[in-house]
């Protein structure tokens, strides 16, 4: 049965969480009960559907520090040698921690994916079309009118992405006739920097400081709570990353 082993200070270490609290053990140990307990269908033929879960067992061992995780034996023909066929996406997993909305991820993944592809071959701007019916499918949300489910998921997906992600992203409806049938997703990949400066804003704002406040001649960011003065780039990036 395929399995793996990860350190929990590291795992916390990934999310910039407090690896020697207590209460985020707690947390780790919750979350890996939640993914041992998610399942779906999944069709093997026109005929069948199977219950199937990404794990079968956690095995959590707080005095040495680990986790591993029994995958599924069905699910190994999924998970084994991605890259022999290509189809995987790869992406910093702690870029989707500073995600406002939980259905945000689900937009990233699909679009990342493409990005995955289209940076291999050093492109930085492209599009991406995606028909309504298969974005609704990917949310559950067959039955759901378009203006509402655009309101309820895309367009927060997208502001969110704007906000946390390693890329910007626009949306515009394909119409055929009056009725819109597909989207298309006009991205942009953002470099390193750019991102770091965005995950200090979410950080920042996850403690509660008014990232809306930008200081005069500095590149939109903000002064600390209890400052007014203007903060040199280098050292305000610094100082995020430390706390």
């Amino acid at each position: 049965m395929p399995s793996i082993s990860f350190s929990i200070q590291e795992f916390l270490r990934t999310f910039g969480l407090n690896d020697t609290s207590g209460e985020n053990y707690k947390h780790v140990k919750a979350w890996c009960q939640q993914l041992r307990d998610k399942s779906w269908y999944y069709k093997p033929n026109d005929n069948e559907e199977v219950t199937m879960s990404w794990i079968t067992k956690v095995h959590f061992k707080k005095k040495q520090g680990m986790v591993t995780l029994d995958f599924d034996p069905d699910m190994a023909p999924f998970l084994l040698e991605l890259k022999k066929t290509g189809n995987f996406t790869q992406y910093e997993l702690s870029i989707t921690i500073y995600f406002k909305y939980s259905t945000t991820g689900i937009l990233y993944d699909l679009l990342r994916s493409y990005a995955f592809s289209y940076s291999n071959r050093m492109q930085k701007e492209f599009e991406v079309i995606e028909s309504l019916d298969h974005l609704k499918y990917m949310y559950d949300a067959q039955d759901m009118e378009t203006k509402r489910f655009m309101a309820r998921y895309i367009n927060k997906a997208v502001e969110d992405l704007n906000r946390a992600s390693d890329f910007n992203v626009s949306v515009s409806s394909i119409k055929k006739g009056r009725v819109i049938t597909q989207l298309k997703f006009s991205m942009t990949m953002i470099d390193a920097m750019e991102l770091m400066k965005r995950q200090c804003l979410c950080r920042a704002e996850d403690a509660g400081v008014d990232t809306k406040h930008e200081i005069p001649g500095q590149l939109n960011l903000f002064s600390p709570i209890g400052e007014i003065e203007s903060m040199p780039l280098s050292y305000y990036l610094e100082k995020c990353n430390k706390e």
